[in-house]
């Protein structure tokens, strides 16, 4: 399926990614999840890590200064914070486009490497500094009626159910049927996403049986 992107400028805004009207007998297959992909970063580690971008599309984030416990004896946590920070983006976001922009210029995305979002259980430490690689990064399936509600990134019986962590998702894909009438309406799809970077629609329909 050919996918021609546009991208617009950032404010009331996003960029948009139409995917042409698909003729299918049957419904369509699950599409490898879209990611976008952060370099590592150098951080001084007696400070709190920031996730920076080259390309300044996400602003920095300063994760809070919670109180936790450091696990200073952990020799992951003895490790500087650019090495943590690349461990993090190999299990949560690896193999990825560097910048959003590029996007624009690929025919086809190139299919992520495995995420392995079960480092982010391993301790609240880990959970802190990591957390925003995930939500930030990649690109979410919208759900068929509730929009930006109970999306899920890799399956639907996994859906994203906490509002700290949905607010931090800005990259969606929304599939529409166009041979059914939409489960929502203009003003609600326009209120859902008016704070995405980044939207991809993609269109399918029911091949129409030919009687002769």
């Amino acid at each position: 399926m050919a996918t021609a992107y546009y991208l617009a400028a950032h404010g009331g805004h996003f960029p948009l990614v139409y995917s042409e009207q698909e003729q299918s007998t049957s419904h369509p297959p699950e599409r490898p999840m879209l990611s976008v992909h952060d370099h590592a970063l150098h951080v001084p580690t007696t400070a709190p890590i920031k996730f920076e971008r080259n390309d300044s599309v996400i602003p920095s984030i300063q994760l809070p200064n919670e109180t936790m416990n450091g696990q200073l004896e952990s020799p992951f946590f003895r490790l500087p914070a650019e090495l943590r920070n690349q461990i993090y983006e190999e299990l949560l976001c690896a193999n990825t486009p560097i910048k959003l922009l590029e996007l624009s210029s690929r025919s086809r995305i190139p299919a992520p490497a495995p995420t392995y979002p079960a480092i982010l259980a391993t301790c609240k430490r880990i959970y802190e500094e990591a957390k925003d690689l995930l939500y930030t990064t990649h690109i979410f399936h919208a759900h068929p009626s509730l929009l930006t509600a109970l999306p899920h990134l890799m399956t639907t019986s996994k859906p994203v159910l906490y509002p700290t962590v949905l607010s931090k998702i800005k990259r969606w894909q929304l599939t529409i049927r166009l041979d059914t009438d939409p489960r929502f309406t203009a003003a609600q799809a326009t209120s859902a996403f008016s704070g995405a970077e980044f939207l991809e629609l993609k269109a399918w329909q029911r091949a129409s049986s030919v009687r002769e």
